[in-house]
């Protein structure tokens, strides 16, 4: 149940409309709600305030203003923020905000938030009625029991505090919160039970003595310091810091500190009211890692995030963000016109239409555009995002990453061209290129008759129209998806097994290997081969390959052999004496007659001249003439 009075107005100034209407439902039945313009509903007076980090950010200024006038703002204000938000929000703690929530809520935790606040702003000693207490809104941070006799007595304000119905000290009793007032130099004038709970310490032993040795000694100049800069103008200040407790540990407490001014404008005493913040410092502490660690991740992913208002069309943009688009945060304005005019004017409608699909139609927003930098450099984006909407439907933002993949789209074209020109290559060269897929990763150590068999039931998955051609084919697409076996007809050659024994052998790569083939219409074809394997994990999963065809070149050697041998078969039947020599007298050739006519052996005639077959005056005679 709420436990707000129902007269208390507060203020919800709430950029996003799932919170707000969240809030209206915690707060309506048992509070006013303001809402509209800072500006109209801060004059007209509040009890309360909650506001987020946008329109924190947009009324900081209004905020500051009012705390700095003579009549400081004259209500708490709650910041309700994300996990997310918690750093670019802490700046603001008690200048701009009294307190943090985060987000989802929890109704107990805001009533016990708005109450707690509410309770510490509502009581005050009325200085033109002394010893009168009554309900003032005013910016102090708990109970200011100051009489007008600023030099009188501990026990005469004692006195006066029981003489207003010891209505002051239940409230202050009843407090969570720690409160103590202290004289100059520390020295504690009163506690509450709250205070003397946390450090352990009975309220006999606390008055009258020194609280600094309580705060631990890396901290204790920080508060002589704040000390020190309190003043008539300046009269309230708050800091964190660590205390030592009763128990020897220490733990994070968040203390105010009022000073309290005699009539001569002199400091008379000390207020201070402080609480435990170890667990939101832990909180506080554990985001700071997780949003360092966030950013980290997107500084090395080069990942930035970015948020759209549909509703104030407001853009937020993360630091990574900024600076992948060669942005400081003061060249954004955060508007969805200072998105599009970064775009390049290419990309603009393709960008448009895509969110506009998001928003409109609900599906994912996925887009790669260029965006030109402030330098004239062009990069590529990849954005990614979705649409948030309320319990109707409606759209009410759209949030996501932007990633820069300029490398990728750079790789891309390279690529692209590498594989056209390859394209090219294949489309106009007389030789084949081929690459097969094997029914599955093949074992290398498989028998040699089980892997020849897998190996012609590889099927080809790419090559070009010359490869297509030496097998009778007239283009690719006619080849694409045949197995091996079937692009030899079916007839597999024994000449063919023994090259792709060898191929194995060799550690399934040859080069300018001959093979003998048939074609689709059962010719015989010879190709000069080069293959490779794939080899990965000692597996073959694939092969590449080409073939230059030499078909014409074996059959004219072959035809070489054919007219020798019927050369040769028509000397060695000559009747008479055949022989041949070169220019220097040597026989080059000769047949059997020559040999039984001459009387000389074979290797006789080899070792000879032919002028030196005959003998007498024919040998002289046919030696001046072979001469």
């Amino acid at each position: 149940m709420c436990k707000v009075a129902s007269k208390e107005k507060i203020g919800v100034f709430v950029g996003n409309t799932k919170h707000r209407m969240v809030l209206q439902r915690m707060l309506g039945k048992c509070c006013q709600i303001e809402s509209g313009s800072p500006e109209e509903i801060f004059p007209r007076g509040l009890d309360f305030c909650i506001i987020d980090r946008r329109c924190l950010k947009k009324y900081e200024n209004l905020i500051a203003a009012q705390r700095e006038q003579a009549k400081p703002l004259m209500f708490p204000v709650l910041g309700l923020i994300s996990r997310t938000g918690v750093n670019s929000v802490s700046r603001y703690l008690h200048t701009c905000i009294d307190d943090l929530i985060l987000t989802p809520l929890i109704p107990e935790e805001l009533m016990t938030r708005i109450e707690n606040l509410m309770r510490l702003r509502k009581w005050s000693i009325n200085r033109e009625r002394p010893g009168g207490i009554h309900r003032k809104h005013q910016s102090v941070s708990g109970p200011v029991p100051v009489s007008d006799r600023g030099g009188a007595s501990e026990k005469d304000r004692d006195e006066e505090l029981d003489s207003s119905g010891g209505r002051y000290r239940r409230v202050v009793e009843d407090q969570t919160d720690f409160i103590v007032r202290w004289k100059p130099g520390f020295i504690r004038t009163f506690v509450n039970t709250a205070y003397c709970r946390a450090f352990g310490i009975s309220k006999e032993d606390a008055l009258g003595t020194s609280f600094i040795s309580l705060v631990a000694p890396e901290h204790r100049q920080q508060i002589i310091q704040k000390i020190d800069r309190l003043s008539q103008e300046h009269p309230c200040e708050t800091d964190e810091h660590r205390s030592f407790l009763s128990d020897g540990s220490i733990e994070w407490q968040e203390w105010t500190d009022r000073a309290l001014f005699d009539d001569s404008g002199q400091i008379v005493e000390y207020q201070s009211v402080g609480r435990d913040i170890t667990g939101r410092k832990q909180i506080e502490e554990a985001l700071r890692r997780s949003e360092e660690r966030y950013r980290l991740a997107q500084q090395l992913s080069r990942i930035g995030t970015w948020e759209w208002n549909i509703i104030t069309s407001e853009v937020f943009w993360s630091d990574e963000t900024l600076a992948m688009w060669g942005l400081k945060p003061e060249d954004f304005h955060g508007s969805v016109d200072d998105v599009l005019e970064r775009i390049h004017p290419d990309d603009v409608e393709q960008w448009r239409k895509n969110v506009r699909a998001c928003v409109e139609k609900g599906g994912k927003h996925s887009v790669d555009f260029r965006i030109v930098k402030p330098d004239g450099e062009i990069r590529w984006i990849a954005g990614y995002g979705d649409t948030e909407r309320d319990e109707e439907g409606n759209p009410l933002r759209m949030m996501g990453v932007g990633m820069d993949i300029t490398e990728r789209k750079e790789e891309e074209l390279k690529r692209k061209i590498g594989e056209e020109r390859f394209r090219s290559l294949m489309e106009h060269t007389a030789e084949g290129f081929y690459l097969l897929e094997l029914p599955e990763p093949m074992a290398t150590d498989l028998p040699l008759q089980q892997q020849l068999s897998i190996l012609y039931r590889s099927a080809i998955v790419e090559c070009n129209n010359a490869q297509a051609r030496m097998y009778g084919y007239t283009k690719a697409e006619e080849v694409i998806g045949k197995q091996v076996y079937e692009l030899h007809g079916g007839i597999i050659k024994l000449e063919n097994i023994a090259f792709v024994t060898a191929w194995i052998e060799r550690g399934y790569h040859i080069t300018g290997a001959q093979s003998v083939e048939f074609d689709r219409y059962g010719n015989t074809v010879w190709f000069s081969n080069n293959v490779t394997g794939i080899i990965e994990d000692k597996r073959l999963v694939r092969i590449w390959g080409t073939q230059t065809d030499i078909t014409e070149m074996k059959r004219a050697e072959e035809a070489v052999v054919r007219e020798r041998n019927v050369s040769n078969t028509i000397v060695e039947n000559l009747p008479g004496i055949f022989y041949l020599f070169d220019e220097q007298g040597h026989f080059l050739r000769f047949n059997k007659v020559t040999e039984k006519i001459t009387g000389y052996s074979i290797e006789e005639l080899r070792s000879i001249r032919p002028a030196e077959l005959f003998t007498g005056e024919s040998r002289k005679k046919n030696r001046r003439r072979y001469s």
